[in-house]
């Protein structure tokens, strides 16, 4: 999760470097760039819903929430 905390903030950064430069053509990066920030964020969901069913499969191994 780390690693797409890391792409994410890179990623943002560029696309602010792109936007204060105003300069034209830039249209088409900026597109590929907010595609990749939208696959990282189903990512980040996907790995985060991982971590969540591990925290509760680890409550209920250790006796900390009954059995569903």
């Amino acid at each position: 999760m780390r690693s797409i905390k890391d792409r994410v903030r890179t990623l943002k950064g560029r696309i602010e470097e792109i936007s204060a430069s105003k300069a034209a053509g830039h249209r088409e990066e900026t597109r590929r760039l907010e595609e990749e920030l939208t696959r990282l964020k189903e990512e980040w969901d996907y790995w985060n819903r991982k971590r969540e069913e591990a925290a509760k499969v680890r409550m209920i191994m250790l006796g900390h929430e009954p059995v569903s």
